[in-house]
């Protein structure tokens, strides 16, 4: 009993931690279904109106690190699907562009960021032009981009076509955060844990064939 107790500890240690998000889409996606994100493994990490300003993006990232990535995404307030989204690995995602319109290609999408000038992305293989939330294709819906300023996060500007919501209540960004990555990897602590778990079960296995070693050596003696 002991033994199938620790190999059960030490396979759900493993499961938990390696389990990946079902739901990767690649490049900028419009017209997606909530449901579609979080039945496929996202967890929502951050929430605000476009016309939400002052919130610092360190503290919004800090709540949004149980995952290897991250999805930016924008709705119409009480809508159940998200007018665009796009993800990628959270180190391409928060690839710092500075001010530039050299955009940073990841999983099929152009993302730019700077704590002090906007965030977001574009279709890959496109241009952006910032100034500073990118102003191409205004009537284009798989863009989104948020202006920041100073460390903090300010108003929208843009979700999908809907452009000039710097001061809209009426849409709503999200950050969703997710082990999406082919073959996601343990974290080392996990590691450690699986490494002892399997240890003790080895311990335990020497320890039950040396009780029954010793039984049947008295038996025998009997």
């Amino acid at each position: 009993m002991k033994i199938y107790l620790l190999a059960a500890v030490a396979t759900a240690a493993f499961t938990s931690s390696a389990s990946a998000a079902t739901y990767i889409p690649v490049g900028p996606q419009t017209n997606v279904e909530v449901a579609t994100v979080t039945g496929g493994g996202w967890s929502e990490c951050y929430s605000s109106t476009y016309g939400s300003t002052g919130q610092s993006v360190a503290s919004i990232l800090k709540g949004c690190n149980n995952g290897d990535s991250l999805m930016l995404a924008a709705r119409e307030i009480g809508s159940d699907t998200f007018l665009v989204l796009a993800q990628a690995l959270r180190a391409d995602v928060l690839f710092d562009t500075g001010r530039s319109n050299v955009t940073h290609n990841a999983n099929g999408t152009e993302w730019y960021f700077s704590d002090n000038y906007s965030w977001g992305f574009a279709p890959g293989g496109e241009s952006v032009t910032r100034n500073s939330c990118d102003t191409t294709n205004r009537g284009s819906g798989d863009r989104l981009c948020w202006h920041t300023r100073a460390g903090n996060i300010n108003g929208g500007w843009r979700a999908g076509s809907n452009t000039g919501l710097n001061s809209s209540d009426a849409f709503e960004r999200v950050i969703y955060t997710a082990n999406a990555s082919i073959g996601a990897v343990p974290e080392p602590a996990t590691w450690a844990f699986m490494i002892f778990g399997f240890g003790a079960i080895g311990g335990a296995m020497r320890s039950d064939r040396h009780r029954q070693r010793k039984a049947i050596v008295k038996t025998s003696y009997a």
